[in-house]
């Protein structure tokens, strides 16, 4: 593999993180989180990736939505993180750290 399919693979990995960081900062609906993710690095993540891990999210409780109709267009899905959401997000973020300081460690390890 290449270093962006790398990227890919480590995003897949990352994204239900990536998300409850995101709503931890504002609600938005998909779309909005795609673009937001793509603009934080995370390449081209399809809504066919992303949307099914939203709806998991929201059985799981992480997630709740509300319907906004208030554009001209289609009513859109507006996401937000529910309380045990908010506290997955420090949860993740301690996960997060430890998992990259375990391969650091690993990488800097000889064999």
């Amino acid at each position: 593999m290449d270093i962006w399919q790398w990227r890919e693979e480590f995003a897949r990995a990352a994204l239900r993180y990536a998300v409850l960081a995101a709503l931890s900062f504002r609600d938005a609906h998909g779309y909005q989180l795609l673009t937001y993710l793509k603009e934080k690095g995370f390449g081209n993540i399809k809504g066919g990736t992303l949307y099914p891990v939203l709806a998991r999210m929201e059985d799981e409780g992480l997630l709740r939505h509300s319907w906004d109709t208030s554009n001209t267009g289609p009513a859109r899905k507006i996401l937000m993180l529910t309380d045990e959401g908010r506290s997955q997000v420090e949860i993740a973020e301690h996960a997060w750290k430890d998992i990259s300081l375990s391969l650091k460690m690993l990488t800097s390890t000889a064999a």
